[in-house]
């Protein structure tokens, strides 16, 4: 019997798991701050919505 170290796989670093989600979901917000400090603010509500939809994808609301 051979012993293995936890895959990715196997802690939900998988694509489209939830730390991924997450990831993303941060990774929104911050591109929206940014956005905001430039002043594009059509990119700055579009990228809300998509953290938002994140958000509730990592809590499991959809």
């Amino acid at each position: 019997m051979q012993w293995c170290a936890p895959k990715p796989n196997d802690i939900g670093w998988r694509r489209g798991g939830r730390v991924w989600v997450l990831v993303f979901a941060i990774g929104c917000a911050a591109t929206a701050l940014y956005g905001a400090l430039t002043g594009a603010w059509l990119f700055v509500v579009l990228e809300v919505i998509w953290a938002g939809v994140a958000l509730r994808r990592f809590t499991g609301r959809m």
